[in-house]
């Protein structure tokens, strides 16, 4: 490619099968995978040029983000700090929940709705939250079965789900029992606190 561009037309472009190609500030050359899971490189037949998101640089466009989407299959969420790699298409299983919800999207504002930060070169979505159910949230996409954490609290436990867009109806039989009696308890105990502390 010829001519001189400024850094913030560089910033948004993104090239295809070109690694020579000038680069500006915010971009580097990236080889992604396609969908059958290898790398495209740089000779034409694949590759791309993308900016990672940062407060630093300015929003993706959207094809960028579906470019980035059509080249992988897999997509990493980032939870806490706690890495977990899953297929696209397993969050697609539960639409109207976070993370499906998070597949759908094609432009920035509307992933930053969804998530606290995220890079299109690592395919990487980080979300701020303590990462102690999520296996068992991402356990429910795979499986459809979704089971109580025994070591967390309860009302945590029923916070997560909120967060994430999972109705409390969807745990298993084996748990819904015990999910409300903890739950009912923790509440009741609460209760008997505030009352205490009225006649004090």
């Amino acid at each position: 490619m010829s001519g001189h561009r400024t850094p913030l037309e560089q910033d948004e472009m993104i090239i295809l099968g070109n690694p020579e190609a000038e680069t500006g500030p915010g971009v580097r050359w990236e080889n992604m995978q396609d969908e059958g899971g290898g790398e495209l490189d740089g000779d034409g037949h694949g590759g791309a040029l993308v900016r990672s998101h940062s407060v630093t640089s300015l929003a993706p466009e959207p094809f960028m983000i579906m470019q980035s989407r059509s080249l992988n299959r897999r997509v990493i969420l980032n939870v806490g700090g706690v890495k977990h790699e899953v297929l696209w298409r397993t969050l697609e299983r539960l639409p109207h929940t976070r993370l499906g919800r998070l597949r759908e999207c094609n432009n920035h504002d509307a992933i930053m709705e969804l998530c606290d930060d995220y890079s299109l070169i690592e395919n990487e979505y980080f979300f701020d939250r303590h990462p102690r159910s999520f296996s068992s949230i991402l356990n429910f996409y795979r499986t459809g079965k979704l089971h109580l954490v025994e070591e967390m609290c309860v009302l945590a436990f029923s916070d997560d789900l909120e967060y994430w867009g999972i109705d409390e109806l969807y745990l298993e039989s084996c748990c819904q029992h015990k999910y409300h009696q903890r739950k009912e308890h923790v509440h009741e105990e609460m209760r008997k606190e505030a009352e205490s502390l009225k006649t004090h």
